[in-house]
C-alpha cells in the first residue's frame, strides 16, 4: 500500500520545480537518443504529480 508521507519542505519542492523548469530535451536530441537503440530507465514515484505512474511503464 502507498501512502502519502505528508507534504515535502518549502526547499524540496522550490528545487524539483526549479528541476522541472529548467530540464528540458530538444525533440531533435530526443530522437537522437531514441535512435541510438539503448534501454532508457526513467525512475519516478507513484505520488508523483508531473509525470504520471502509467507512463513509467518499460516502452519498447
Amino acid at each position: 500500500m502507498v501512502t502519502a508521507l505528508g507534504f515535502p519542505p518549502l526547499s524540496g519542492v522550490l528545487g524539483q520545480s526549479a528541476a522541472a523548469i529548467h530540464h528540458g530535451v530538444s525533440n531533435k536530441k530526443l530522437h537522437k537518443i531514441r535512435n541510438e537503440g539503448f534501454p532508457i530507465l526513467i525512475i519516478g514515484a507513484m505520488l508523483d504529480k508531473c509525470f504520471r505512474f502509467s507512463h513509467k511503464l518499460h516502452r519498447q
